[in-house]
């Protein structure tokens, strides 16, 4: 679709596909194709597939053959925050806020805590996956033992309402500069993106400060 969408090419509006072709091609194309790509059907198609040559495959051998294809998923994020063009949708606060006649300061404060709430957001979303990708069930289970989760019976079961506000608490944690260290990073993948957390919270809010 993007290929019939007119672009701006050197300060003039074009519609022409054969101008468009080359510019998206060298732009968000291989982005757009990698991330488009239907990750779970794949992996589900693969799973019966697998299993139907070897019926004795373990499960452990299915989480493990399928932890690269789940490192695309991310991508999907970005791909749908560029497609909503988030920067521009925080502005409706601008206008929202000149209907209502809300305080400057009222009206922006707003728009940073929304901000805020959707990196956090994702930041959660994305260390839940590296922990899901990096570990393996039985490391998995382990660690939501330690976080009141046994998994003994099915009250004791976490679901991925209670795992997503376990990594909501610890990436806030990180951002807020609390840590309070009874969750932590327990593989080399996961201590790396704490690093990362580390430092995108530290550029947060010191953009917030500035």
């Amino acid at each position: 679709l993007t290929f019939f969408i007119g672009i701006t090419h050197h300060g003039e509006y074009c519609d022409d596909i054969r101008v468009i072709a080359p510019v998206y091609l060298k732009s968000t194309f291989v982005f757009d194709l990698v991330t488009s790509l239907p990750v779970s059907f794949f992996e589900i198609d693969s799973l019966f597939v697998c299993r139907g040559a070897n019926p004795e495959m373990e499960a452990e051998s299915d989480n493990n053959a399928f932890r690269f294809v789940r490192v695309i998923k991310p991508l999907k994020i970005a791909r749908i925050l560029r497609t909503l063009k988030l920067m521009k949708m925080l502005k409706i606060f601008s206008v929202v806020g000149d209907y209502f006649r809300i305080p400057p300061f009222l009206a922006r404060s707003m728009k940073i805590i929304v901000f805020i709430l959707l990196l956090v957001h994702a930041a959660s979303c994305m260390f839940w996956l590296i922990k899901e990708v990096s570990n393996t069930p039985e490391n998995m289970q382990r660690f939501l033992t330690t976080q009141g989760f046994p998994g003994d019976t099915a009250e004791n079961t976490a679901n991925p309402y209670q795992k997503y506000v376990i990594a909501f608490y610890f990436v806030n944690t990180v951002f807020c500069t609390i840590g309070f260290g009874d969750i932590a990073g327990m593989n080399t993948a996961e201590r790396l993106y704490c690093v990362f957390l580390f430092y995108l919270g530290v550029l947060v809010f010191g953009s917030l400060l500035a």
